[in-house]
C-alpha cells in the first residue's frame, strides 16, 4: 500500500504551503517550479516540528517575494536513503550575506535549529548581474538527525548504567525481607 498523508503529514503541510504561495508568487511575475518527494513517516514526527519547519518556508518564500525581484522560484524536497534535503532557489539578485542579520534570517536560523536542521544561504554575485545571481535556503536535516540519535543512544545507555545499582539495591531489599 502508498503512503496517505496521515502516513506523510510534512507532504501534506508541504502541499499546502505550495497552494498558498504560488498565487502570491504568480501575482509578482514569479514561476514557481515545485519537486516534493514522498517523505518518510517518521520525519518530524512532533507538530511543533512541523510548525517551525512551515514558518521556515513561510519566511523563506516571503524574503523571495520582498527582496528577491526574481522570475523564478524552485522547491524541492528529497530523500536519498532517508535522508531528506529541502531546498528553496530563486534568480534574483541574490543578498550580501556578510554582516546580514534581519529579523527572518534570524528566526529562520533559530527554527532550523529548533528541527535539528543545517540552515545554509547562498547568494550568487547580485553586483556582477551573473546569471547564477540568486538565493539558494538549503535544509538538510541528516547530520543533526544522526547526531540526535547518538545522543538519545547515549542517554539511554547512560540511565541503563545508573538503573543496575538501583535494581541491585532492590533486588537485595527484597532478598532480605523474604528471608527474615
Amino acid at each position: 500500500p502508498g503512503q496517505g498523508p496521515d502516513d506523510d503529514p510534512v507532504s501534506a503541510l508541504l502541499g499546502t504551503l505550495r497552494w498558498r504561495m504560488a498565487p502570491a508568487l504568480a501575482a509578482r511575475g514569479i514561476e514557481l517550479h515545485w519537486r516534493c518527494d514522498a517523505l518518510p513517516a517518521d520525519f518530524l514526527a512532533r507538530d511543533v516540528e512541523r510548525m517551525h519547519l512551515m514558518r521556515f518556508w513561510q519566511e523563506a518564500f516571503t524574503n523571495v517575494l520582498k527582496h528577491s525581484q526574481a522570475r523564478m522560484a524552485r522547491f524541492a524536497a528529497t530523500t536519498q536513503e532517508g535522508q531528506v534535503r529541502m531546498q528553496l532557489t530563486d534568480d534574483g539578485l541574490g543578498f550580501e550575506t556578510e554582516g546580514l542579520q534581519g529579523i527572518g534570517l534570524g528566526s529562520m536560523r533559530a527554527r532550523g535549529s529548533a528541527i535539528a536542521a543545517r540552515f545554509d544561504q547562498v547568494t550568487g554575485d547580485h553586483h556582477a548581474g551573473a546569471t547564477d545571481a540568486g538565493a539558494a535556503v538549503d535544509v538538510d536535516t541528516t547530520a543533526a538527525r544522526q547526531q540526535i540519535a547518538q545522543l538519545h543512544q547515549h542517554v539511554d545507555h547512560l540511565l541503563a548504567v545508573v538503573r543496575q545499582p538501583v535494581i541491585a539495591q532492590r533486588e537485595a531489599l527484597v532478598v532480605g525481607a523474604v528471608g527474615q
